[in-house]
């Protein structure tokens, strides 16, 4: 299975605002700002900061909501990466399996386990 994504660069983000032939810059859309920021993961941070790394209920807990936060997205990525010849309750057993296997990682070693993101703010405005 895989997740194709692509990435812009900066570059890539900034042209269509800034190159006058560009259908949205010939909307009046111009680049105002770009700021690029590391956001670190909620759940590992709230881990960290808890102070309370040697409790297992504690542990369980927030690996159930860290891992919720994944599974939101990557169920359907997951479900739809496995073969067809699997009947839909299969499919749906192994990606229980899968997060409830992750989840059990989490709960071991909180510490280890978080997902930060680089985000792109761009402050677009319309020319009147």
């Amino acid at each position: 299975m895989n997740i194709n994504t692509y990435n812009r660069t900066e570059e890539e983000q900034k042209e269509p605002l800034i190159n006058a032939d560009s259908p949205v810059y010939k909307l009046g859309l111009r680049l105002e700002s770009m700021e690029v920021k590391l956001v670190h993961c909620y759940f590992h941070d709230r881990w960290l900061a808890s102070g309370i790394d040697g409790d297992v209920a504690a542990a369980r807990a927030h690996a159930q909501s860290y891992v919720r936060s994944i599974r939101i997205w990557g169920s359907s990525v997951l479900l739809q990466g496995l073969s067809d010849s699997r009947t839909p309750h299969e499919k749906a057993k192994i990606v229980d399996a899968f997060f409830q296997s992750y989840e059990d990682d989490v709960a071991k070693n909180p510490r280890d386990h978080g997902m930060d993101f680089i985000v792109n703010y761009l402050r677009i405005k319309k020319l009147e």
